[in-house]
């Protein structure tokens, strides 16, 4: 349960950081989350190659997807926020 609350958090950071335009929080995250998922995949069952695997496609998939899809993806989170004034200085807008 600890493993699972952690990655929800890690998450959370993640979006926020993609929300401030801020690629190093998530560098700064990434190392924290690839032990928190291996815990939580250990804990469920899997043994040590199938962990290294699996957090290594999740892992690797994130960054080349993020990678490629930055803006679009930043898009999407900015729309959760309320848009003019100190809100726009927090979070500046994608452009198009």
């Amino acid at each position: 349960m600890q493993g699972i609350v952690l990655l929800s958090v890690l998450l959370l950071i993640a979006l926020t950081s993609l929300a401030l335009n801020r690629r190093a929080l998530i560098a700064a995250s990434l190392l924290t989350f690839i032990i928190t998922l291996s815990f939580v995949l250990n804990r469920v069952g899997i043994d040590g190659l199938n962990i290294f695997v699996t957090v290594s496609i999740i892992i690797g998939s994130g960054v080349v997807l993020l990678g490629a899809g930055w803006k679009t993806a930043r898009r999407m989170v900015l729309v959760f926020f309320p848009r003019g004034g100190t809100w726009d200085r927090i979070f500046p807008p994608e452009p198009a």
